[in-house]
């Protein structure tokens, strides 16, 4: 463990204050996670406290992109393999999140763009998340308020059908 601190500590000294500092962070905490985050039995638990940093960075990451002008629809594959639901500290991470916080997400994004939302204008992880707690996308915007539910009735398909059958 003495090594993975000296480890860190130069890739701080080196990289402080980049991007790329970032993500190194995330891949050595993602490799040493095994180790922090044990509770004897094999499954991964984080303290309240270190999912909140977690949630933090995650959420700077998504304001930097934004600012950089960069891709939120492509995450670099270690904040990915990091912050997925399929990895323990990634469901931790989004079990954490509440059904307001994930909304207001939503919100902010339509207030940047001035309209609905799409998925590729929602950071990747965010996008996950979401789609997994509200089902699909067009569901979460009806629970944020930012779209209605439509209607559907059979009545112009129907129509469509009897135009096609009277043009033949």
């Amino acid at each position: 463990m003495l090594s993975a601190n000296l480890a860190v500590g130069l890739i701080d000294i080196i990289f402080t204050g980049t991007r790329l500092w970032q993500f190194l962070w995330i891949a050595t905490a993602a490799l040493f996670c095994r180790f922090c985050f044990s509770d004897g039995r094999g499954q991964k638990t984080m303290s309240d406290s270190e999912t909140m940093l977690y949630k933090e960075q995650l959420a700077r990451q998504s304001e930097e992109t934004i600012q950089s002008g960069g891709d939120l629809s492509v995450c670099p594959d270690e904040v990915f393999e990091f912050f997925t639901v399929s990895a323990p500290t990634g469901m931790q991470i989004y079990e954490s999140f509440t059904d307001e916080e994930l909304l207001l997400i939503l919100t902010v994004a339509f207030e940047r763009v001035g309209r609905c939302p799409s998925q590729k204008e929602v950071h990747c992880i965010y996008r996950q998340y979401i789609r997994r707690r509200f089902g699909n996308w067009p569901w979460a915007l009806q629970a944020a308020g930012l779209k209605q539910p439509t209607v559907r009735t059979g009545r112009k398909r129907r129509w469509r059908y009897m135009s096609k059958k009277k043009r033949q």
